[in-house]
Formats: structure tokens, C-alpha cells, sequence
């Protein structure tokens, strides 16, 4: 008699196990399925970043002086984009500027 009852304990805890192994997978494939759902999938896009606006819009101030054969007004440019959002320190301003000034310069 204690030989059949400990068979079926087996069986059941085997059986337990099975179905717990399955309803942590069910769990977990329904989770993936939901977050994948909700959370959008962006496209990658040919826009420009803000960023890239922000610089393009420096190197817009290099034409001017290019044109009118004027020294460059790093200082001025500096004073204008130094309060901005992307953390770019002035230094880097006036490298973009400058760059920019400097290319235009050697074309033309």
C-alpha cells in the first residue's frame, strides 16, 4: 500500500513541476507579447536630429563674414549658442563656428 501511494506523490509532483515550468513560460511569452504590443517601434528616419538643426544653424552665422571677407565672429556666435540644451560647451561652439568659417574660406 505505501508503494503505490509514494508512486502517486512522485507522479503527481512530477506532473506539478510540468505544469509549473509551463505557466512560468505562458507567463513570460505573454509578458514579451504585451510589452511588444505597448511600447512603439520607431522607424529609423531620415530627419535630422534637433542637434544637427541646432549646428547647422552655427555654421549658418560662417557665411556672412565669408562672404563680406570680414575676420571670423567666434566670440559673438559663442555668446549666442552658449545657453543651449545639448550639454555643447563653448569651446565647441567656437569649433563648429570656425570649422565652418574656415571651409567656406578655403572655397571660395
Amino acid at each position: 500500500m505505501f508503494k503505490s501511494i509514494r508512486f502517486w506523490e512522485k507522479l503527481s509532483l512530477k506532473s506539478f513541476r510540468k505544469q509549473r515550468l509551463a505557466s512560468i513560460f505562458l507567463l513570460s511569452l505573454t509578458i514579451s507579447v504585451w510589452l511588444g504590443s505597448i511600447l512603439p517601434i520607431y522607424p529609423q528616419s531620415s530627419q535630422k536630429s534637433d542637434r544637427e538643426i541646432w549646428e547647422n544653424r552655427i555654421k549658418g552665422y560662417a557665411e556672412q563674414p565669408v562672404e563680406n571677407d570680414q575676420a571670423p565672429n567666434t566670440k559673438s556666435v559663442v555668446d549666442l549658442f552658449k545657453e543651449n540644451n545639448f550639454n555643447v560647451t563653448a569651446p565647441e561652439i567656437g569649433e563648429i563656428y570656425e570649422t565652418e568659417y574656415y571651409r567656406l574660406k578655403i572655397e571660395t
